[in-house]
């Protein structure tokens, strides 16, 4: 469908690139904001996630500047260059006080190397408070009464159980060992370890151990505030295993991968040393590392915020958006509307106003205020107006005779006003020459009247004395005349007759011509149908070729077999009616042979004619020329009145004409003179010349006007 309405057009196009803008202007808001609130969830959840590390962190710290200092102080009674002196009693004694000092911790103690301590294990083996080895071992744990209680460090030589003490003491620095299950007042707790080595001078003597529970991992881990708590927090060791999860008290000590997939998936990034903060399919994922000290066993806080949290505002922001851009749109295609009616308005008045003018109303003028191209169009149009109108007035001017004007042009390539100027100076040049030719007319219409009343009368005269003698003679001649006339008019129709019977003869033989062409052009159209027969034949041929294929064919030729058989019917009625057209020619060129044989006698019967009208007409001639002879006598005694009677009759009868002739020729020259005292000439009119040259073609205008 073509637009044919420019304000539409103004609209359409605009509002399409407005609308356009606006959609890459809001999908990119909308983006822009949707990346911005990616980052602020991110950093929201990040800071959260370094924060709940910290607090984690900093009681893992606790323990393992516990463990730590122990170590210290227990090395320093292997040290080489000032030894501490303590007895086995005074280290139980220490031990004792720093867990009574920190309840935190659920129990701790220490472990040597076999007579690493003091070389007397043999010397307190299985005294009650160590085992049959007499090793320095220890252990205190809280007993829930505000103190601690003592008992013997078990699994310390087993490998398997004894992580805490074999790592240690491979590594040859601390260790945080991965959860497990312990039985506090008949309940299972979640438990881990903190174990540093006795070193000195790199000779590992044994290790201190601090035990904690993680019961506040889960709940830091169920107290969490981010996102107003929907956000889900998990605290994962360095071997896989949950420490802690929102809402999930039963997952401590469980598989990672067992209680979230999805989560499991960054494990080997994690193990690799990696910085993960990723958007997964549900949401956005961190990790914050828990480096404890020289462990290299990290763990892992896991701040997990569903994607609908994080990017809640972003949808309500974008429809938000969306409806603020629709609205601007809509308020701007208003005015769109208003502005390509502006444009549109004086576009519309002068297309009116062109084809009023195109109508012959050259009074039409365009008022416009304007002065961008639509005011200069509207003034192009007024000055086009201004020029037509005056063209009009001008050629109204030379219709009413005035031809003593001047046609300017406008530019070079002004045709119409060329055109004028080429009309007014032929017009001029025209009407100089007639008028010059009527003076000259009206000088020798005077003369020729003159002369004419002088021959009149002259005429008049010499009729008088001739009327006298032309009576006398009038009789004489009577029947000698009557003669010659009848002879002359036998004459003049034998001429005729014989004018007549040459032009049969002529017609005749054009008609014998003609016959023989008919018979040329059948024998011609018989070639035709001759040839036509032969290719109805060859079809035929064809036609029963086909309908064999056909037969062979079986089944499927069935349809060709028809078509073939239809073919074949169709070949033998065009041969039929070649044949008949064939009899038909044959026989019409029978007949104009004939016709011509005919025409052939008949030319000759008008030869004949012909022949016999010539002698009668050289007998008419003959007897005129008698009839002359017997007149010759009265001619001769007569040809002195009669060439002076037929002169007097021819200058009367001239002088009368000529008389009538100037008379009306001098009437008719007054009336032009009348007529070309209507017209205003130019002075240099006079020497003027036609100029009839072709004007430029005008262009055909638009849609076919002329």
């Amino acid at each position: 469908m073509k637009i044919r309405s420019i304000q539409l057009k103004i609209t359409l196009f605009a509002g399409f690139c407005l609308v356009l803008t606006a959609g890459i202007i809001i999908l990119n808001s909308a983006m822009t904001v949707r990346q911005q609130a990616m980052r602020v969830a991110e950093g929201h959840a990040q800071a959260a996630a370094e924060k709940y590390a910290g607090d984690i962190l900093s009681r893992f710290e606790e323990a393992h500047a516990l463990t730590h200092d122990m170590a210290a102080i227990l090395g320093a009674t292997k040290s080489k260059t000032a030894p501490i002196q303590l007895e086995r009693v005074e280290v139980q004694a220490l031990l004792r006080q720093a867990f009574l000092q920190n309840p935190q911790f659920f129990a701790g103690g220490m472990a040597w190397e076999p007579n690493a301590f003091d070389g007397r294990d043999a010397e307190f083996a299985g005294n009650g408070i160590y085992d049959a080895s007499g090793r320095m071992i220890s252990y205190w744990y809280q007993d829930g009464t505000n103190g601690v209680t003592y008992d013997i460090l078990v699994d310390y030589d087993n490998e398997e159980a004894g992580t805490w003490y074999f790592l240690p003491r491979k590594l040859h620095h601390e260790i945080l060992t991965e959860p497990y299950s312990y039985p506090v007042a008949g309940t299972e707790v979640l438990m881990s370890t903190v174990a540093s080595p006795i070193m000195v001078d790199g000779q590992f003597y044994g290790v201190t151990t601090v035990d904690f529970t993680l019961g506040f991992l889960q709940q830091l881990a169920d107290d969490n505030a981010i996102f107003n708590g929907a956000g889900k927090i998990a605290i994962i060791t360095h071997g896989g295993t949950v420490a802690g999860m929102t809402g999930h008290p039963e997952a401590g000590g469980k598989a990672w991968a067992e209680r979230d997939a999805m989560g499991a998936s960054y494990y080997d990034r994690l193990i690799k040393g990696e910085t993960v903060l990723d958007w997964s399919k549900r949401g956005l994922e961190v990790f914050i590392p828990l480096n404890l000290g020289k462990t290299g066993t990290p763990w892992w806080v896991h701040v997990m915020v569903p994607r609908d949290v994080a990017l809640a505002n972003v949808t309500s922001v974008m429809w938000h958006e969306i409806g603020m851009g629709s609205i601007c749109i809509v308020v701007a295609l208003l005015l769109l509307w208003g502005i390509a009616r502006g444009l549109a308005g004086p576009i519309r008045k002068g297309a009116d106003m062109a084809r009023e003018i195109a109508r012959g109303d050259l009074s039409q003028r365009l008022v416009l205020k304007q002065r961008d191209e639509v005011g200069v169009l509207a003034a192009a149009l007024n000055d086009m107006a201004v020029s037509l109108q005056q063209k009009a007035e001008m050629a109204e001017t030379i219709s009413q005779g005035n031809l003593n004007i001047d046609v300017p042009l406008a530019s070079e390539k002004d045709q119409l006003g060329k055109a004028l100027q080429r009309m007014t100076g032929n017009l001029n040049a025209l009407l100089a020459q007639v008028q010059m030719t009527g003076e000259q007319v009206m000088v020798g219409t005077t003369q020729i009247s003159e002369a004419s009343a002088s021959l009149s009368q002259g005429a008049t005269e010499s009729a008088a004395s001739m009327e006298e003698i032309a009576a006398s003679m009038t009789q004489l001649t009577t029947q000698t005349t009557n003669n010659a006339d009848n002879a002359e008019q036998a004459k003049k129709l034998s001429l005729r007759s014989k004018q007549g019977a040459v032009q049969g003869d002529a017609l005749m033989a054009d008609m014998v011509h003609a016959m023989a062409e008919i018979e040329h052009s059948g024998k011609g159209i018989s070639k035709i149908i001759k040839v036509i027969d032969d290719i109805a034949f060859q079809t035929n041929l064809l036609a029963l070729n086909a309908a064999v294929e056909a037969a062979r064919a079986g089944q499927h030729g069935k349809g060709f077999a028809v078509v073939a058989e239809e073919v074949r019917s169709l070949a033998a009625r065009s041969a039929r009616a070649a044949h008949e057209t064939s009899d038909l020619i044959e026989n019409s060129v029978v007949k104009t042979h004939n016709g011509a044989e005919i025409a052939r006698k008949t030319a000759d019967a008008l030869a004949e004619i012909v022949a016999a009208t010539t002698k009668v007409s050289d007998l008419v001639a003959e007897i005129s020329a008698s009839s002359q002879e017997q007149s010759r006598g009265l001619q001769e005694i007569n040809n002195g009145l009669g060439q002076i009677e037929q002169v007097t009759q021819q200058n009367t009868a001239y002088a009368e004409e000529t008389a009538a002739s100037t008379e009306e020729l001098s009437s008719q020259v007054v009336e032009l003179n009348r007529m070309l005292e209507q017209f205003k000439l130019k002075e240099e009119g006079a020497g003027g010349h036609l100029d009839m040259a072709r004007p430029t073609e005008t262009p055909a205008l638009p849609g076919g006007a002329a």
